[in-house]
């Protein structure tokens, strides 16, 4: 029923939208028949072609806005690709200049080196005449010894004239007096060159050839600069009257054409005036023509329709009636036989119960006697093991029965009697009555008497001598199975009393299986009742939940009538519907395909989910594939030239390949798209034999799957390429889902869809390389890439990409690519090659630097030993007077009166005491570790601020080796102690702020304790660089610059003390105190210097 009512609603859903279609299509034919009658065909054709005609006045005027735009941005682009040019050219001149001054250089570096080799053949023969006077005659030589001796003597030791001696005369006889001899060096050399010249007398013309040479070279390079500048000069003046003679050809040719475009314009709206009235005169009979035909035709495809709905309804009447007589007469007989088998196997299967009934009740039966038995058993074992005699059960009536009747006890002789007498078969050669004697005696009481449990103690004990090897029965175990096999097989038989036992003991088992009975009985029934209770809630519970399924499933069959209803809907619109993206906003806008009614505004029928799948872009003006021809810049581009690189228009093309070598050249035209009709084409689209030529943004529009997937960087052929082909039953059982799911409309779209071929693109333009989808429009110099519009304005807009040059591409084809990536190979090898030769330049003018300098380190080491050695010996000589003296004045240290004058700081100074020594004889004897240990602390700037230090592999000097100490300073430190700071300090009176030359902010921090002279201050705040306030302020008097320590941080003892001295400064008392503590201390100072006065030893 399920299936027949979603069919059923299918149908007639898929009959609602037939209906609602045919109504839609009958009303668009109402309206167009009756603006057809009332306004005219003639009237209808006519507004639409006015509205063709303003569509295309806008189309072209844009199209004018946009080539003037174009123009702008071109002209642009040249100025600055001609300024770029400039820079360039500039460049180059400034290369060749550096090149020119690098050739004189190295010509000055070729004559310096000539002029070198010059000098060393005059040393050679200067030896050689040297060697030649050796060999002269005796007589000659000893005349000539003087001379030389001077002139060695001149040349390596320079004369030592006084200063006073200043005359020539007097110059004359100081140098006669110690045998100095006068030479004119200008006048030897000349002497020596005149000799070596006729010495070599091809030498000189050799110079004089090679001073030419040079000479010869220099002039044509000379030469060859002002040829190529008079060649520049000259060609700039050729180009110079080529662009004065375009630009007065330019204004006559423009006025020509202008001229010929007015009457090309006139003539064809005179034309286009008697072409609309015949066309207007046309279309009214074509008008009339197409309603009569129309009228016509309506009706005769009314007449068939009655036809074919007729025999449709006749087809299906007899498709019925075959249908019945096919299927439905034998599926009855096939029921009633299927019947006829399931009666037969329900009362096979109640047979089967009964049967299983009767075998049931049979093993209920014997199930209920093997239960009375366990009753019995298990009331036998718990009234042998009952303390109590009046509780029932078979031990307490065998008990009763054989105990005396007086007291209720039993004596050895009852005993006895019932194991012996009434129990037959109980005693044999295991078991004799000196045993049950001998249990009776175990379990008789004081009274000589057994009680009821001392009784069932003895039979247990019996059991278990008597049958101490049984260990089971029935289905007890242990003592429990050895009593109850004593009571079964002996007591219960016993003639008498045994048979009364026994039935007593089946009553007992009777009212115990009728209490069990009960109290199963009153569980099972409460089992059932709650098991029914529970089933009953469980069926409300689904019964509930079956009742609420069904109203949720009303629901969702409601609401997916209603979605299937909007899907449908939705569908419908999204064909009716197309969506574009503004330009320059990037705002979406909706269009309506037949009333062309556009909105910003998405349709209510989409609602918020939905939209048109695939929105069309529009392009910017920049992004447009326009290109100007690069001969006449202002028609578009038909013809590529792949030789050349550029693109031309039909007529510049035939201009300028029409003869030459240029007629050889390939030629590719270049169509336009088809579907916008303004853009050149740069994709060549098939699809089942179908050829279009589209634009990017055409193809972006037409084919956006396709589009996306290649934008994505997958090619059209993987994404389009047909996928394994499923099984039939998988597409039936697919195709069958679908159509449910979908209304018909949809499903006819994948049927179109599945059968549709796959595309098959072809680039006719290269590609960005950045996305790899638009057209190629600019060409980047430094990064050596393609860029479309966008990308390069995205990848370009900031860092130093700002700076590259680009260049615009024109319809750049793979063959122009490929050239250019030839030629930018060839420029890099060339590149590489030309480094490789600079690099061996460079490297053999390193060399020679090299050498050079390998030559002046030779002769500055030579130059340097030879002052060296002299320094050298003076120093070696100043040592050993130094020690001279040291050994001298060590045996006046040794004096008992230099020691102890030397102890109280008074022993007098010596020649050869050192810095540190000096100091601290000035200082007592006691004081001088600690005066030590003061003056240790001091350091030079550099460790102070190691940012100051630029010679970083010179040691910093610490103690008494730092630089601008004198010998007062130190002393006075030695006495006083701290350490020393940087810097100096500006000290006020009365202020508490001490100006400081250095920065002491990484110094100095509050706490700190400073030593100014004989008073110390502590540091309350370093406020910056220079300025530092302490505690107390200064009460002797400005200081501008004076020295200051740092020193250690007083203890608890020493805080009290500053604090105490701290209020004592301002007592008057206090500061006479001082004061003479001063002028004691003068005296003492003084008292010393006049004993070392007394004590200093003689000059």
């Amino acid at each position: 029923r399920r299936h027949a009512a979603a069919m059923k609603s299918y149908v007639g859903g898929q009959l609602e939208l037939l209906r609602a279609k045919e109504e839609l299509r009958a009303r668009r034919e109402r309206r167009k028949r009756e603006r057809l009658r009332r306004e005219g065909a003639a009237a209808q054709i006519e507004r639409t072609f006015r509205g063709h005609k303003i569509r295309r006045g806008r189309y072209l005027l844009s199209l004018m806005y946009r080539k003037n735009h174009a123009r702008t941005i071109q002209a642009w682009w040249r100025r600055k690709l001609y300024h770029a040019c400039i820079v360039r050219t500039a460049a180059r001149l400034k290369e060749r200049r550096r090149m020119e001054d690098a050739m004189a250089t190295k010509l000055q570096a070729c004559y310096r080196g000539h002029a070198a080799y010059a000098r060393l053949e005059l040393r050679l023969v200067g030896l050689e005449k040297a060697r030649r006077l050796r060999s002269l005659k005796k007589e000659e030589f000893l005349a000539k010894k003087q001379f030389v001796i001077n002139m060695r003597k001149f040349w390596r030791e320079p004369r030592k004239i006084p200063k006073k001696i200043k005359e020539p005369a007097a110059r004359e006889e100081f140098d006669k007096k110690h045998n100095y001899v006068s030479v004119n060096l200008s006048k030897m050399k000349a002497q020596l060159r005149d000799d070596l010249i006729k010495r070599t007398p091809g030498r000189k013309a050799k110079e004089e050839i090679a001073a030419l040479m040079i000479e010869k070279h220099f002039r044509g390079f000379r030469h060859r600069k002002r040829v190529r500048l008079l060649r520049t000069r000259h060609r700039s003046g050729i180009r110079n009257a080529k662009r004065q003679r375009y630009a007065v050809a330019a204004p006559t040719i423009q006025r020509v054409y202008r001229g010929y475009r007015g009457r090309v314009r006139a003539t064809k709206k005179r034309m286009h005036g008697l072409a609309v009235t015949i066309q207007k005169q046309y279309r009214g009979r074509r008008g009339r023509r197409d309603a009569a035909t129309y009228r016509t035709r309506r009706n005769a495809a009314t007449k068939m329709q009655a036809m074919v709905r007729m025999f449709v309804r006749k087809r299906s009447y007899v498709v019925l009636a075959e249908h019945h007589r096919l299927y439905e007469a034998p599926a009855i007989k096939v029921q009633s036989a299927l019947r006829m088998v399931r009666c037969e196997r329900r009362v096979a299967a109640l047979r089967a119960h009964l049967r299983r009934e009767q075998e049931g009740v049979a093993l209920a039966e014997g199930r209920m006697s093997y239960l009375k038995l366990r009753a019995m058993d298990k009331l036998a074992v718990r009234s042998a093991k009952a303390k109590s005699v009046d509780d029932r059960g078979v031990f307490q009536y065998i008990y009763k029965k054989t105990a005396s009747e007086k007291d209720s006890l039993m004596d050895n002789r009852r005993f006895t009697r019932v194991l012996l007498l009434q129990a037959p078969k109980l005693y044999d050669k295991y078991f004799s009555s000196n045993d049950a004697d001998v249990i009776y005696s175990k379990h008789k009481t004081p009274e000589n008497a057994m009680d009821y449990g001392g009784f069932c103690a003895a039979l247990k004990q019996v059991a278990a001598e008597r049958y101490e090897d049984a260990y089971r029965y029935r289905a007890s175990k242990g003592m429990d199975a050895r009593l109850l096999h004593l009571l079964h097989d002996h007591l219960l038989k016993t003639p008498g009393w045994g048979k009364k036992a026994r039935k007593y003991l089946s009553k007992l088992g009777d009212e115990y299986m009728k209490k069990m009975a009960t109290r199963i009985q009153g569980r099972y029934r409460t089992y059932v009742v709650r098991k029914n209770l529970q089933d009953y809630q469980r069926h409300a519970e689904a019964w509930r939940r079956q009742k609420a399924v069904e109203a949720a499933a009303l629901i969702v069959q409601k609401s997916w009538r209603m979605v299937r209803a909007y899907r449908a809907t939705v569908a419908l619109a999204k064909r009716v519907y197309r969506k574009y993206l503004d330009p320059v906003s990037v705002a979406p806008y909706w269009a309506h395909s037949y009333t062309n009614i556009v909105t910003w505004t998405k349709p209510l029928i989409f609602g918020a989910l939905s939209d048109v799948e695939y929105a069309r872009h529009m392009p910017l003006p920049a992004m447009e594939n326009v290109y100007p021809c690069v001969h006449c810049g202002e028609r578009e581009v038909s013809v590529v030239c792949n030789e050349c690189d550029d693109t031309f228009c039909e007529s510049c093309y035939t201009e300028t390949h029409g003869w030459g070598n240029r007629r050889r050249h390939e030629r590719v035209d270049v169509h336009m798209c088809q579907v916008c009709d303004f853009q050149a084409a740069t994709r060549e689209v098939r699809r089942n034999q179908e050829e279009a030529l589209l634009c990017d943004y055409c193809y972006l529009n037409e084919h956006p799957e396709a589009a996306h997937d290649e934008s994505r960087g997958e090619s059209a052929a993987a994404a389009a390429a047909p996928k394994k082909e499923e099984p039939r039953a998988h597409r039936r059982r697919r195709r069958r889902r679908h159509e449910g799911r979908r209304g018909a409309e949809d499903a006819a779209a994948d049927a179109d869809a599945s059968k549709a071929a796959p595309l098959d693109v072809r680039k006719l333009v290269i590609s960005c390389s950045e996305c790899g989808f638009y057209a190629a429009r600019w060409r980047c110099q430094e990064c050596v890439e393609i860029f479309c519009t966008k990308c390069l304005s995205y990848l370009h807009n900031k860092g130093h990409r700002l700076n590259h040059t680009c260049e615009a591409l024109p319809y750049y084809t793979a063959i122009m690519h490929d050239n250019f990536m030839r030629r930018n190979r060839e420029d890099k090898r060339r590149q590489r090659i030309e480094a490789e030769l600079r690099k061996g330049k460079d490297e053999h003018v390193k060399v020679l630097d090299e050498s050079a300098i390998v030559i002046q380190a030779w002769y500055r080491g030579a130059l340097g030993y030879r002052y060296g050695a002299v320094y050298l010996k003076e120093e070696r000589s100043k040592i050993r007077q130094a020690y001279r003296q040291r050994k001298k004045d060590s045996a006046e240290r040794k004096r008992l009166y230099y020691r102890t004058l030397d102890a109280v700081g008074a022993a007098p100074m010596l020649l050869s005491d050192t810095p540190e020594e000096r100091v601290l004889k000035r200082i007592p004897a006691p004081r001088r570790r600690g005066a030590r240990r003061h003056i240790g602390t001091n350091q030079s700037m550099v460790l102070w601020y190691p940012q100051t230090c630029k010679d970083k592999k010179r040691a910093p000097q610490r103690g008494f080796d730092v630089v601008g100490y004198t010998e007062e300073e130190l002393v006075e430190q030695g006495r006083r102690g701290g350490t020393r700071l940087p810097g100096v300090l500006t000290v006020t009176q009365g202020c508490l702020k001490l100006v400081a030359s250095m920065d002491l902010t990484h110094i100095l921090s509050n706490g700190d304790v400073i030593r100014i002279l004989d008073t110390t201050f502590m540091v309350k705040q370093v406020v910056d660089e220079t300025d530092v306030y302490v505690d107390r302020p200064w009460w002797r008097g400005d200081l501008p610059a004076v020295n200051f320590y740092r020193m250690p941080r007083p203890g608890v003892i020493g805080r009290y003390a500053r604090k105490a001295q701290k209020g004592a400064i301002f007592n008057p008392g206090s500061q006479m105190v001082v004061q003479f503590e001063a002028k004691g201390q003068l005296l003492y100072a003084k008292f010393l210097a006049k004993m070392a006065k007394k004590g200093a030893p003689k000059p």
